[in-house]
């Protein structure tokens, strides 16, 4: 009977992530041309650019949704409501601490470096571009706390649930901002629309919350020091992971557009949005999977977390193998299509960036097992580390675009190592 209870919550938490998959895939195939038609590549660059850093950082929520939810989880397995809401509190507060001073900190280094480059960015104002990045900040910070409040869901068997409403604040940003350019407006306006949407759904997202767990609420009456302390690790390891992953992800962009062009790094994160395409599909389950890993291995149940295990890790290469191959031969033709022929690369430029897909989801698929346990720093500050010279790579190697590109495959290949062959018992 649990099996069967497990296995369901799985193709629950799985058609979920399908659904949410497909909706992130259509809108990002679909603002491509929209946006490179109206705003041109360079203006699409540049919008890329502006939302690289806010938006990673909306999914990252400091670390503290993973590490809160793996204990909040082990409170409601464990059936102490009391102590998950006590959990829940105490990260919460320093979630709104964080919200704030990093808000304030990304604006006023966005702004600073604006008036450290001068003059125009692509077809957008100075006035233009430091306002849509105190807008998109905003709609990021927000975004965080609806994350936040997605750890309930997965703690009470809601993952399904949780996941599509979360889901839903990508798809209806992404139409928001199509609608915006298709009606000729610009950036601003995008941006605002986003602010909008986000804090409509927050709204949303806490009145089914309540509805469904009614012993939640939000506040911090019941946060405890010892509570906050023992957060602080686990919780900085995985902002540490998500901070090395906005590097290897969104910071490689801004430094090309910085170093190269904002066309440049339209032509880049558009190709490597297409190879990871695959990685959508081949994390369906990995996600869904963490809190029954939490729930397996806080119950010692090895069995259940090795099966689980090897779940993630053949929906992976199933997916990834083919996957790599058909972009190495479609992806250039795939990227002129989409672009109105404005962007082009080639077919050695899509192999590299699919190899460094498929290594990324092996280690992301390998990691849960340590993720499940609030045990990230095993491989989190590795990740820092060489996703910061990914970033750095567009000004040692300005001129070499391959070279930039092998550099991301050897990062992601050296974590993959790391977390294949970590054995429990070593010192991090």
């Amino acid at each position: 009977m649990r099996k069967n209870q497990i296995h369901r919550r799985l193709i629950k938490g799985f058609g979920a992530n399908l659904l949410g998959r497909i909706w992130m895939i259509l809108a990002q195939l679909l603002t491509v041309p929209i946006l490179t038609y109206h705003w041109g590549v360079d203006g699409y660059g540049v919008w890329l650019m502006i939302n690289a850093i806010p938006t990673y950082l909306a999914l990252s929520d400091f670390g503290l949704g993973t590490a809160a939810g793996v204990e909040i989880t082990k409170s409601v397995t464990q059936d102490d409501r009391e102590e998950a809401l006590r959990v829940y509190q105490s990260g919460w507060i320093i979630l709104s601490f964080l919200t704030i001073g990093m808000g304030a900190i990304i604006c006023t280094l966005a702004l600073a470096w604006l008036k450290i480059k001068g003059g125009e960015a692509g077809p957008f104002s100075n006035n233009e571009v430091a306002l849509t990045i105190i807008l998109t900040t905003v709609a990021a910070l927000i975004g965080i706390q609806t994350r936040y409040q997605r750890t309930i869901f997965d703690a009470t068997h809601k993952y399904a649930i949780g996941t599509l409403l979360f889901d839903l604040n990508f798809l209806l940003s992404a139409i928001s901002l199509m609608i915006v350019a298709l009606a000729g407006g610009r950036i601003i306006e995008a941006a605002a629309a986003q602010v909008v949407v986000k804090f409509l759904l927050c709204l949303v997202y806490i009145i089914i919350l309540r509805r469904e767990e009614p012993w939640w609420r939000p506040g911090w009456s019941l946060s405890e020091i010892a509570i906050v302390k023992r957060l602080i690790s686990p919780s900085f390891a995985s902002f540490i992971l998500a901070a090395g992953n906005s590097l290897g992800l969104q910071g490689i962009v801004l430094t090309i557009g910085w170093v190269i062009s904002p066309a440049a790094a339209a032509i880049f994160a558009t190709s490597r949005m297409l190879t990871r395409i695959p990685v959508q599909f081949a994390m369906l389950l990995t996600r869904a999977s963490i809190p029954e890993l939490t729930r397996a291995q806080t119950a010692g149940d090895l069995s259940l977390t090795k099966k689980l295990m090897r779940l993630n890790i053949g929906l992976v290469i199933l997916v990834m193998a083919p996957a790599t191959l058909l972009f190495t031969f479609t992806g250039p033709w795939l990227l002129q299509r989409l672009s109105h022929g404005k962007m082009t690369s080639d077919h050695f430029a899509f192999f590299l960036l699919g190899l460094a897909a498929a290594l990324c989801a092996i280690w992301t698929a390998l990691s849960t097992r340590f993720v499940s346990t609030n045990n990230q720093r095993v491989f989190a500050y590795l990740a820092l580390g060489l996703y910061a010279i990914v970033a750095l790579l567009p000004y040692l190697a300005s001129e070499r675009y391959h070279l930039i590109l092998v550099g991301i495959v050897i990062a992601d290949a050296g974590i993959a190592w790391r977390v294949a062959f970590w054995k429990e018992g070593k010192r991090t």
